[in-house]
């Protein structure tokens, strides 16, 4: 492999993987916080005070208890998932995915019994009506064999009736909440909230950079909020399409029909200290007339972050492939058809990694050609760069009238790797991200394509060994990862096959031949706790590069 490809991939993957798996953003600052304020204390302050932090302490830390949610009435399941709802807050209780084609490591309890403020559906008014969240509703409409529940709730004159449906297959539940003015007076009411309740992240060590938010503005423009940007609640006033809450293979997504003016977004912690993420959106100010029923209309999507899925519901942007998002659809859209052909994910990879290699072949082509271009021309350069070593601009002229009397492009050995580096990239992107490899085996110990391929693991108390070990359940292990070492060995093999530049000094064959151990070594590393199906891919793509270069070399 040429100098000049490995620093094309380098730049362009080690950026990648420093962002997504090392790097996590930075927590906003409180601007305030260097600058204390001293602030009389009188009984009424410090009762609001305490207060407030109760509240916010309620939002940080929430233990997950079923019995949080009491007068749980009634549970609507189809072949997809079950949908448990409360009188409490007459909002979704909990929602629990089952074990499937996609979902292989079910069942999944998606949506969590919390706060009744942290519920899907929850509904508050701040202005014309005392409209809490947590209030307690009737039931009415129950028909949970047909997928249909409902809930009543009168705050004073104002009426309020919620009603769900839930698909009969799928992740789809639709909901409706009716207003109706019972008084014999105008009403007219502002602040309209509803939750879009709490997305949990996986597990402990889950990056902030799954964990997040997304938004659909109202010019169809995607708003992509880490978690780690929500330590401090965010609120915007601005026209919106649906709001999103994710962790890395799943979404709870709330579309209302006609869209929503505002949304908030935040962040709690469980008592088992994994992070969640939680929203809401505020709905456009209703006038009613006395006798007068008016209804909003939403649909939730409760599911993985699956592309068919998805797409049907309007809302595919979730899925975020990263710079080139649009080669990535077409990656995995690939990687399905492969599996449809073969049933086996890892099979599917190797499939789609040999037909990207065959796609990129010309200018694989091209791009080694050149290479040999260059390395021809090598003595005469390293005899210009001796005759003017004092003179770097007449040597500069020089070496540019050699390459155009042999006609050789300086570059024309990386243009070609830089514009396969997308798809590269891309390809990442997809084996990250994709839920279709959450749990996927391919053979013998590799039983989850989306995690490290572990042969064994080897106990480390609580002190985490860096680049080797991680932490699983609260417990440190070091473990014996065994593609990340095949795909080091492959690197240097052809690494090996990769010629030297004629007429390089001795130095310089010195630098290459450090290079040569150096760069598998570093690979090897930055890769080692990577999802085997990522490994999977590089260790076939350099395997494929290594018999290209010796039929290149034949």
């Amino acid at each position: 492999m040429d100098r000049r490809m490995l620093l094309a991939f380098i730049l362009s993957f080690v950026v990648i993987i420093a962002y997504t798996r090392i790097m996590a953003p930075p927590a906003s600052k409180n601007k305030d916080a260097d600058h204390p304020r001293t602030v009389e204390a009188t009984p009424a302050a410090e009762e609001a005070l305490q207060k407030v932090k109760e509240t916010q302490r309620k939002l940080d830390i929430l233990e997950v208890r079923r019995e949080a949610l009491p007068a749980k009435l009634s549970t609507v399941g189809n072949a997809s998932m079950n949908v448990a709802y409360s009188a409490a807050g007459g909002c979704i209780s909990s929602v629990t995915l089952h074990r499937s084609e996609i979902i292989k490591k079910g069942p999944i309890e998606l949506v969590a019994p919390l706060l009744p403020l942290l519920q899907p559906i929850m509904l508050s008014i701040s202005a014309g009506a005392e409209v809490h969240g947590d209030s307690m509703y009737d039931p009415v409409d129950e028909s949970p064999k047909k997928g249909n529940v409902g809930f009543k709730k009168a705050f004073g004159p104002l009426v309020v009736v919620k009603r769900y449906s839930a698909s009969q297959q799928g992740f789809v539940v639709d909901s409706s909440i009716e207003f109706e003015n019972a008084g014999s007076e105008n009403i007219s009411l502002s602040g309209i909230t509803v939750g879009a309740g709490a997305v949990i992240a996986l597990t402990h060590a889950e990056r902030d950079t799954y964990l997040g938010v997304d938004v659909s503005g109202g010019d169809g423009r995607i708003h992509r909020i880490a978690g780690s940007k929500l330590s401090k609640e965010r609120k915007d006033r601005a026209a919106i399409k649906w709001l999103a809450l994710r962790n890395q293979f799943f979404t709870l997504v709330v579309k209302p029909k006609g869209g929503a003016v505002g949304y908030s977004a935040g962040t709690v912690r469980l008592a088992d200290d994994r992070k969640g993420v939680r929203g809401a959106i505020e709905l456009a100010p209703l006038e009613l007339k006395p006798g007068e029923k008016k209804e909003i209309q939403l649909s939730l999507y409760i599911g993985p972050k699956e592309y068919t899925a998805l797409s049907s519901f309007g809302a595919l942007d979730v899925m975020d492939f990263g710079w080139f998002g649009f080669l990535g659809r077409w990656i995995l859209i690939g990687l399905n058809m492969l599996f449809r052909v073969c049933g086996n994910y890892g099979v599917a990879i190797i499939l789609l990694t040999i037909l990207i290699r065959v796609v990129l072949y010309p200018l694989n082509q091209k791009s080694f050609r050149s290479m040999k271009e260059m390395q021809n021309l090598q003595p005469k350069i390293a005899a210009l760069q001796t005759k003017y070593k004092d003179d770097p601009k007449k040597r500069q002229e020089e070496m540019m009238r050699i390459y155009k009397e042999h006609g050789v492009n300086p570059m024309g050995g990386c243009l070609p790797l830089l514009i396969q580096m997308p798809i590269l990239i891309a390809f990442f992107r997809v084996l990250q991200n994709a839920i279709e490899l959450w749990g996927a085996p391919f053979y013998l110990w590799m039983k989850d394509l989306s995690e490290p391929d572990a042969l064994y693991r080897i106990s480390t108390g609580k002190n985490v060994i860096p680049f080797i070990g991680r932490v699983v359940d609260g417990q440190a292990y070091v473990f014996f990862n065994v593609l990340p070492i095949v795909m080091l060995v492959v690197f240097y093999i052809q690494q090996k096959m990769s010629p030297t530049g004629m007429g390089a000094s001795e130095e310089q064959q010195q630098q290459q031949k450090l290079m040569g151990y150096m760069m598998p070594v570093m690979f090897g590393v930055i890769f080692y706790n990577m999802p085997a199906g990522l490994n999977l891919y590089f260790a076939a793509s350099t395997l494929l590069g290594i018999l290209q270069q010796k039929y290149m070399t034949r």
